[in-house]
């Protein structure tokens, strides 16, 4: 496992790609071929990876050939690889090995030896090397500056130039994805005429005519479900994620792909080398799952304590000398009665479906810089086999399968959008049914085609570091934390979920929440529900109302002053977004609900508010919900001064592939709404 790459080769002889750092090699199959047994990754060697330049392979390269290679290309036009290091190359022939010089030398200098007509930098060493999948020429990079190069005449000018800017004088939709600057490796693959380019512990694929294809850059070896990542290439199989943050310590989440590995971690953090303790979430009952996954691989979560309040922090994880990932999160404020918060929320992110790359809400959630991100329930999707999520139909069903429901949630966890905000906001958050189970399943549910409520807890809290207020997966996942002026109320709505005897939080559940809310003293508390709170949807299922007993002993406490301060609950599930509010009389709003659903799944038509004057305002839009809270003063005994505003975003790229963020718009009214928390007017 390399984690980061020289030079990278598709070599027609065998049809495999050969990856190089320092003194080693792999040899990687890229197409699967189920029919002979051959697996897409790495190709083992009498049962090892990494194999040694010169000996184990390429046995003809001269010593100082044999470590550190520069580049590497294949060169249609005659046949031969060519290999760089500093100012010197090889020229390699498939099936005899090195081409010696006439003197019999086999290193060649750059510029005297070949390639005469390169500019005087690039003959004193290259970053990479492809030959163009359409246009029939080579290309070279070094830094931010590449050479075109036609077989049989030599370097292309441009404007009398041989030097061309990288991103500007081509290759332009690189410089989208900060790849302008320079490249480690490059390679182009003809069985599918793409190109590949390597930038740390990135990549991105490249197209002739388009450009940087949608969804790139991703990371170097991120294991995917059906979307590539080249596993195995790195010892990070998912990850990492910031999870919950305290005002004095935080935790990181990561899949590793070996115990070694997982111990070996170490944090840099702020510059310098910091202790942590680690923990293992993972469950007995869903080990041999983790492994089948990827044999021998560690889920570890980083725990680090001793921290300040509000500060910004940036913490590279570290194997050895390799920063395999970094990932910035700011604490928590200390507990306090007044502040800002800014909370993104969404839910019912279907990453199964391949049109979601066409929506990127979670692009779009990082770049408002919110200070935490919920999700409220349906965090992926399980699925059968033709993409539903009702019970019946045709295998695989993901839900039948520990294993199928780990790798789900992987492809969820890499996806490449969500990668961006996981590494740098704190996440928090629940389930509903379809990352519980089935569509609509209930915790109460006993069917052979179910792996059942417990083994569904193991792998959910095997991926999500929540600080759960109960131990083990015998139990609910239900869990509360402070940030500043704001307490935070997660709730799990299917573990205990029973139609038949009207429960959906249970018992226990109810009696937690009903105490904390009595006792907190935030001035504005939020309480995250799955499913909707307020009002029940005639004919649909998956609201509180299923449950009345549970849901008037909370909305009593709420409506009759037992709670102090403002109540908003945040919900998902419904496919469209909108904003309810429980009126105690005309022109106030005492408790509000603001659900925001799908960040992308497909839109539902909106239903009609079923209390006149509920609904403030809906929207039929894939997007996410943005929660800031500005509590200015708070006198105990004394009024609360401040507001919480509320807002519906949409996300899409431009035709020039650029990211729009902005608040929802509806018959030429915005969706957003500034809630007073003295008076308890919504505007």
């Amino acid at each position: 496992m390399f984690d980061t790459v020289d030079a990278a080769l598709y070599y027609p002889r065998d049809q495999y790609i050969y990856f190089f750092k320092g003194e080693y090699y792999l040899t990687y199959r890229f197409n699967a071929d189920p029919a002979r047994g051959l697996r897409q990754g790495v190709v083992l060697q009498s049962g090892r990876e990494l194999r040694r330049i010169g000996i184990d392979g390429w046995k003809s390269f001269p010593e100082e050939f044999r470590h550190d290679i520069d580049a590497a290309l294949f060169y249609p036009f005659n046949g031969h690889a060519y290999f760089f290091k500093g100012n010197k190359y090889i020229k390699f022939l498939p099936g005899s090995g090195v081409v010696a010089l006439d003197n019999g030398e086999l290193t060649r200098t750059i510029g005297a030896d070949g390639w005469e007509s390169f500019p005087q930098s690039f003959t004193t060493g290259l970053d990479a090397a492809l030959f163009h999948p359409t246009d029939g020429h080579a290309y070279f990079f070094k830094g931010d500056e590449f050479i075109q190069f036609l077989p049989g005449s030599g370097v292309v000018l441009l404007d009398g130039r041989k030097k061309r800017k990288l991103g500007v004088d081509g290759w332009k939709s690189l410089a989208d994805v900060s790849f302008a600057n320079g490249v480690d490796a490059a390679m182009d693959y003809p069985p599918s005429g793409k190109c590949y380019f390597f930038r740390g512990r990135d990549y991105v694929r490249w197209t002739p005519g388009p450009g940087v294809d949608a969804m790139y850059p991703r990371r170097l070896g991120l294991l995917h479900r059906d979307h590539g990542g080249w596993p195995g290439l790195s010892h990070v199989v998912a990850g990492p994620l910031v999870g919950p943050v305290t005002d004095w310590s935080a935790k990181i989440w990561i899949w590793m792909t070996n115990t070694a590995s997982a111990d070996g971690l170490q944090i840099l953090l702020n510059g310098s080398r910091f202790t942590f303790t680690t923990e293992n979430p993972v469950e007995s009952q869903i080990a041999g799952a983790v492994d089948a996954i990827n044999a021998g691989s560690q889920i570890r979560v980083l725990r680090l304590t001793s921290l300040s309040p509000a500060t910004r922090y940036e913490a590279q994880i570290m194997l050895g000398d390799v920063e395999l990932d970094t990932v910035t999160f700011k604490t928590a404020p200390p507990r306090t009665l007044t502040g800002r918060v800014k909370i993104a929320f969404g839910s019912c992110a279907d990453m199964s479906k391949r049109d979601f790359y066409d929506v990127p809400a979670f692009e779009a959630m990082n770049s408002v810089q919110p200070d935490l991100a919920l999700f409220c329930g349906d965090t992926c999707y399980y699925v059968r086999g033709d993409g539903t999520t009702n019970l019946d139909g045709p295998p695989p069903r993901d839900w039948e399968s520990t294993e199928l429901m780990l790798r789900r949630q992987v492809e969820a966890r890499n996806h490449p959008h969500f990668t961006s905000l996981s590494r740098s906001t704190p996440f928090y958050s629940t389930w509903d049914d379809h990352d519980f189970g089935y569509n609509n399943a209930e915790g109460a549910d006993r069917t052979d085609d179910w792996v059942g409520r417990s083994v569904a807890t193991a792998v959910f809290r095997a991926m999500w570091p929540n600080p759960y207020r109960l131990p083990g997966t015998d139990q609910p996942i239900y869990y509360s934390f402070r940030w500043g002026p704001v307490e935070v109320f997660i709730t799990d709505s299917r573990f205990h979920r029973d139609a038949a005897n009207q429960a959906v939080w249970g018992h226990e559940q109810v009696e937690w929440l009903d105490e904390r809310l009595t006792n907190s003293d935030a001035p504005l508390k939020l309480v995250v529900v799955a499913c909707q709170f307020l009002f029940q949807r005639p004919g649909s299922a998956g609201h509180l109302a299923e449950a009345p007993g549970e849901r008037t002993t909370i909305l009593d406490k709420v409506l009759d002053g037992s709670v102090s301060g403002r109540v908003l609950f945040l919900s998902g599930d419904r496919h469209y977004s909108e904003l309810m509010r429980q009126p105690p009389g005309v022109g106030a709003a005492d408790t509000l609900e603001f659900a925001s659903s799908p960040l992308r799944r497909g839109n539902e038509d909106l239903r009609a508010a079923e209390v006149a004057g509920s609904r403030v305002w809906a929207v039929q839009r894939n997007g996410f919900g943005v929660v800031t809270v500005d509590v200015q003063s708070n006198v105990p005994g004394g009024a609360v001064e401040g507001t919480v505003t509320l807002e519906a975003r949409e996300a899409f790229t431009d035709g020039d592939g650029r990211l729009i963020s902005r608040v929802i718009r509806v018959n030429n009214r915005e969706c957003r709404s500034t809630w007073d928390l003295a008076s308890g007017r919504l505007t």
